[in-house]
C-alpha cells in the first residue's frame, strides 16, 4: 500500500484557493462551494472522468465529442442546452489537469467546514483521497484572447464524526469555473451557475444511490 503523500507542494497544489468573483476586474466564478457527497471518491470521480458517458446523467450535458479517453490535452467538445431554449450550444474544450485519487496527508485548518460533521483527525491532520478534473475553454474567443475559462472540479474523499459520533468517509465536492479576459462580462454567468447546480444535484443523487446499493442500503440508511 502506498505511503500518504505529504509533500507540501502538492498539498498546496490540492488545496488550491478557490478563486475570487470580481467583476471590476472580468474575472468571474461561477460553480459550486464545498458540498457533502455521502459515498467515497471513487465513484463520483468515475462519473466524471468519464467524459462520453456524461449526456447519460449529466442534465446540463445534451452530448459529447471526444474521441478517446482523456488524458492532458484531449480536445472536448461539449453541447449544451443554450441560455436561450430551444438553441445548442458547442463549448470547445481541452483537457488541462487530471489527478486520479491518491493518498495525501491534509491539515484541517485548510480544509472546509462542513456542517454537522467534524474530521476525524490526529495531531491536526487527516489522510485523505484527492482527485482533481480541469478543462480549458478552447475556441475563437481564446486565440483571439478575449475570453478565457477554466473549470476545476476538485474531490476530497475524508473522515468525518457526525453530531451522533459516528464515523465514516464522504467526498467533498468542489467546482468553479473562472472566467476571464475583456469579454468574460458577456459570458451567461447566470446560466452556466444554473446548470453546475444542475449536475451537482444529479452527481450527488446518483454517487449516494450507487454506495447505497453497494452495500445494500437504501441512500438515506448509507448517510449514517
Amino acid at each position: 500500500m502506498a505511503t500518504p503523500i505529504t509533500d507540501p507542494e502538492v498539498v498546496a497544489q490540492v488545496l488550491t484557493p478557490r478563486p475570487v468573483h470580481d467583476p471590476k476586474t472580468n474575472f468571474l466564478v461561477a460553480g459550486i462551494l464545498p458540498s457533502v457527497i455521502h459515498a467515497p471518491i471513487d465513484i463520483p470521480w468515475t462519473y466524471t472522468r468519464t467524459f462520453n458517458k456524461y449526456h447519460t446523467w449529466n442534465p446540463f450535458i445534451r452530448n459529447v465529442g471526444i474521441s478517446e479517453p482523456p488524458v492532458v490535452g484531449t480536445k472536448i467538445t461539449l453541447m449544451l442546452p443554450g441560455p436561450i431554449w430551444p438553441m445548442w450550444t458547442f463549448s470547445p474544450e481541452k483537457v488541462s489537469r487530471i489527478d486520479d485519487p491518491r493518498e495525501l496527508v491534509l491539515p484541517v485548518s485548510k480544509l472546509p467546514v462542513l456542517e454537522g460533521y467534524e474530521y476525524d483527525a490526529e495531531d491536526g491532520t487527516v489522510v485523505a483521497k484527492a482527485a482533481w478534473l480541469e478543462y480549458v475553454y478552447n475556441s475563437y474567443f481564446t486565440m483571439i484572447r478575449i475570453m478565457f475559462s477554466t473549470r476545476v472540479q476538485r474531490f476530497l474523499e475524508v473522515p468525518v464524526v457526525d453530531r451522533e459520533g459516528r464515523k465514516s468517509v464522504v467526498t467533498v465536492y468542489e467546482t468553479w469555473d473562472l472566467l476571464y479576459g475583456p469579454a468574460a462580462h458577456i459570458a451567461p454567468f447566470n446560466w452556466a451557475q444554473a446548470g453546475f447546480e444542475k449536475q451537482f444535484a444529479e452527481l450527488k443523487k446518483r454517487s449516494e444511490a450507487d454506495f447505497a446499493a453497494r452495500n445494500g442500503r437504501t441512500p438515506e440508511e448509507a448517510k449514517l
